[in-house]
């Protein structure tokens, strides 16, 4: 008995890396025991190996994420470099740079920055993950800084595909002029932003057109179809960041359609409003949006926000500073 408690918990110290969890079974003999211990570690250091990037080139970058595999880390140091093309992430891999932030003071030590320097023709960010159903994909501790001229709709990141476990957090990212996003989140993905610090020029921190879940279609009508789903794990959550808007001008944090969800809650948000289309055009419009727990700090005539679509869970939050020009959301 002893014997079998010990296999146990070598398997258990290990589990976190493991990507799919190990089974314990009756064994019929101690040797069998050992074999399935040694196996288990072998499958850990085969299954999630940790590979450093030589430097945070685009090329170098690339090089590293292309030898791994699912469940690896791919860590990249601290350093500046110019970014000229898009890099699609299709492994469930983590991406992880040397930036730190405080989300609550909204600050950030910059040690690892990627600047945007794509062609305006390209249509695409500096990073995007296309995602599979069932894998978990998480980017992590990198600043994103702006250079282009030319304005687009590219933005920073893309979520896309099926997963319903992507992760964004502990990054920068830095005012960008000539863009209207900083995050897209498509497809059926769900997941976390959380912990970054964001801070807004001519854009919106996140723009959700999540509401094909499990569907083929993109305009949303499968989520329209769909239950509702309030307190469910099937929505995007934007949580614990820090959002400022850096212009003179009123903005919103987030923009939203095609059946999209999502929740935003414990932010500390600076001159922003929540808003969300609605069905103008082919795309259905936002499904549903829980907003709660946020405090709201305004230096410029706003409003709480704006519904055009959907059903809006509201509850909790706090605004102090200029008045509102409104006490409540806008219904347009």
């Amino acid at each position: 008995m002893a014997i079998a408690i010990i296999a146990i918990m070598v398997i258990t110290t290990r589990r976190a890396t493991i990507s799919r969890p190990c089974r314990l079974a009756s064994f019929p003999c101690l040797g069998a025991v050992f074999v399935t211990v040694f196996l288990a570690a072998a499958d850990v250091e085969l299954r999630a190996a940790t590979i450093t990037a030589a430097s945070v080139s685009l090329l170098d970058v690339s090089a590293a994420v292309a030898s791994a595999v699912d469940g690896d880390s791919v860590i990249i140091p601290a350093g500046t470099a110019r970014w000229t093309s898009n890099l699609v992430i299709i492994k469930a891999i983590t991406l992880i740079g040397q930036t730190t932030t405080d989300s609550v003071a909204g600050t950030a030590v910059d040690n690892t920055i990627v600047v945007d320097n794509l062609p305006s023709t390209q249509g695409n960010p500096p990073i995007t993950i296309s995602s599979s159903s069932g894998k978990s994909y998480r980017i992590s501790g990198i600043t994103f800084q702006d250079a282009r001229t030319t304005q687009t709709l590219n933005g920073y990141i893309s979520l896309i595909g099926q997963s319903q476990a992507v992760r964004v957090d502990h990054c920068h990212f830095k005012p960008m002029a000539y863009q209207s996003i900083d995050i897209q989140v498509a497809g059926g993905v769900y997941g976390v932003a959380d912990h970054n610090v964001m801070e807004l020029a001519h854009t919106q921190s996140f723009h959700l057109v999540n509401g094909n879940a499990g569907a083929s279609d993109i305009l949303g009508n499968a989520a329209w179809a769909a239950p509702t789903g309030w307190g469910s794990a099937n929505f995007f959550f934007v949580e614990d960041n820090y959002i400022k808007n850096t212009l003179t001008t009123a903005i919103g944090a987030t923009d939203g359609t095609s059946g999209c969800r999502f929740v935003f809650r414990h932010n500390h948000c600076y001159s922003v409003h929540i808003t969300n289309h609605g069905t103008e055009g082919t795309a259905r419009g936002c499904r549903a949006i829980e907003v709660y727990n946020n405090d709201f700090h305004n230096s410029l005539a706003d409003t709480p926000g704006f519904l055009r679509s959907g059903g809006l869970l509201l509850y909790n939050n706090t605004w102090d500073g200029t008045t509102l020009t409104s006490d409540g959301f806008a219904l347009i």
